[in-house]
């Protein structure tokens, strides 16, 4: 789905999405709308593994293991009022780290000899 108020208007009515493989783009999107994300730790996760951060924006869950990831599921729908509530703070930090223009400027920097 790439129609924004498509995406937004299902993001709305989560809690949190769930990456049952590895983590890609999908995680900075569902940051972007505010959801956190349910990840399988031992996947050869691409680069977007590092905007990942158990109890900000995500919960992370034993892979092959139906019992913890039943147990991060029912943890994330106990704690759902606190998820919920971080949705801007979440949608924020992730505008002003992984937006196109946070992004592009990284690689401005890195090419300018910026590098933080």
């Amino acid at each position: 789905i790439s129609n924004t108020d498509r995406l937004r208007e299902l993001y709305s009515q989560a809690i949190a999405s769930v990456s049952p493989g590895y983590v890609g783009l999908s995680a900075t999107q569902s940051f972007s709308f505010g959801i956190p994300m349910l990840i399988s730790k031992d996947e050869q996760h691409s680069p977007e593994i590092e905007a990942c951060q158990a109890g900000f924006n995500a919960m992370f869950f034993e892979t092959g293991d139906l019992a913890d990831f039943s147990e991060a599921l029912v943890s994330t729908w106990k704690l759902r009022s606190g998820w919920i509530s971080r949705r801007s703070e979440t949608a924020s930090w992730t505008r002003e780290n992984y937006s196109f223009e946070a992004m592009a400027e990284a690689f401005i920097s890195s090419v300018n000899g910026e590098l933080k």
